[in-house]
């Protein structure tokens, strides 16, 4: 029920987002051009120190015209002389996925096929949050956790933004389950440890998952 409930409000959003036809938010807009240059050129965004001081400077002029800077604006920064020092202007995880399902379905512009990926991933989320609590509670709080992280507005309505929320949710919920169930399984099995084998994998998995989560928010480091 959880999981059914999770992806049909999901979906309903990822729907109503295309019929409403509305502008991509400016980081919304960032990410889809990081994706391109991914494909384009195999490299992330990157920019001098002298063209960024610049285009502060542009961006405080536009604040006081109560104006957005665009992205074709910001190609006017995207020149980098030779020698200067390069930076990643967002972390890699999210464009990776992006424009990995640009090269999957052959779009330059995968909105759709992004944010149907997104209801999954929240969906999945949702579960996660069902067997974190089932490690401490039985019968009914358990279910209460899934059902609120089913029906929780700003994770459902964020399904729908492409911005890197969502699959930062899921890889740190993974996380969480791996830590929870190495620790109530230890206090369980107090006098029979788990084996070695099994602990190394754990330890790996989280690796994995809270090296991905830092890859895709870095205040996910902390």
């Amino acid at each position: 029920g959880i999981f059914v409930v999770a992806l049909l409000l999901r979906l309903g959003v990822v729907g109503w987002f295309e019929l409403q036809a509305r502008p991509l938010l400016s980081d919304e807009e960032q990410y889809l051009h990081i994706a391109r240059r991914i494909i384009s050129e195999g490299a992330f965004w990157s920019q001098s120190p002298k063209w960024q001081r610049l285009r502060a400077e542009v961006e405080k002029e536009l604040r006081k015209k109560k104006t957005l800077m665009k992205m074709g604006d910001q190609s006017l920064f995207s020149d980098n002389p030779s020698g200067a020092q390069r930076f990643m202007q967002r972390m890699p995880m999210y464009p990776i996925l992006i424009s990995a399902t640009m090269r999957l379905t052959g779009h330059d512009n995968p909105i759709k096929v992004v944010r149907i990926i997104q209801a999954v991933i929240g969906t999945a989320s949702c579960l996660l949050v069902y067997l974190v609590a089932s490690q401490f509670f039985d019968g009914r709080a358990r279910l209460w956790a899934g059902w609120l992280a089913a029906v929780y507005p700003s994770w459902v309505f964020f399904t729908g933004l492409v911005l890197s929320e969502t699959l930062f949710i899921f890889l740190l919920l993974v996380c969480w389950y791996v830590v929870t169930l190495i620790v109530v399984q230890q206090r369980k099995t107090a006098e029979l440890p788990i084996p070695l084998m099994v602990q190394l994998a754990a330890v790996l998995m989280l690796g994995l998952f809270g090296g991905a989560a830092v890859l895709t928010k870095g205040s996910a480091l902390g």
